[in-house]
């Protein structure tokens, strides 16, 4: 009777449908959020394929320096990290590869791979590595490569890798 103040199921749109978005804006948002969820938003990276692993990576990457910066991204992501420049490598944007290498190297030769290391690394050298981080931060937010363009057409390149 009262259907209409029940709240509705937003539903997902299916895999197959999110082929056919022409905006590119929407295609990469939509299929990053599939693939987060695919993956346990990074906690069962074993659960994708290359390709998909690649676009998680950079589009994780992208999200955290957006929000909060390479400390935020360092602090918050789980392992794959060590991936980042190839990553963006593999999807054509060299100069942001190079960006999240510079700030990789911040923590070290031996970048950490385990969460709650790089979180104590980060804590503890905090101020140290704070004007290194806003660097990379401020070169990463130029945007000197189209990320979207390039994640979209990488994605639509290795479409049988997705599921």
């Amino acid at each position: 009777m009262l259907d209409f103040l029940r709240k509705k199921k937003t539903e997902k749109p299916a895999l197959s449908a999110l082929w056919e978005e022409t905006d590119e804006n929407r295609f990469v948002t939509a299929l990053s959020a599939h693939v987060a969820e695919k993956c346990a938003y990074g906690e069962d990276l074993a659960a994708l394929s290359p390709a998909e692993r690649v676009f998680y990576l950079t589009q994780t990457c992208e999200e955290e320096v957006n929000n909060g910066g390479f400390d935020q991204l360092f602090f918050n992501a789980g392992c794959g990290l060590r991936e980042l420049p190839e990553a963006f490598r593999a999807i054509g944007a060299p100069k942001t590869a190079d960006i999240c290498a510079r700030a990789m190297a911040a923590l070290g030769q031996a970048f950490p791979e385990d969460r709650e290391t790089r979180q104590t690394l980060l804590e503890l050298r905090e101020k140290e590595l704070a004007e290194t981080l806003q660097a990379c931060d401020e070169a990463f937010l130029r945007y000197e490569e189209d990320l979207t363009a390039l994640n979209a057409a990488y994605v639509r390149a290795h479409r049988e890798d997705f599921s």
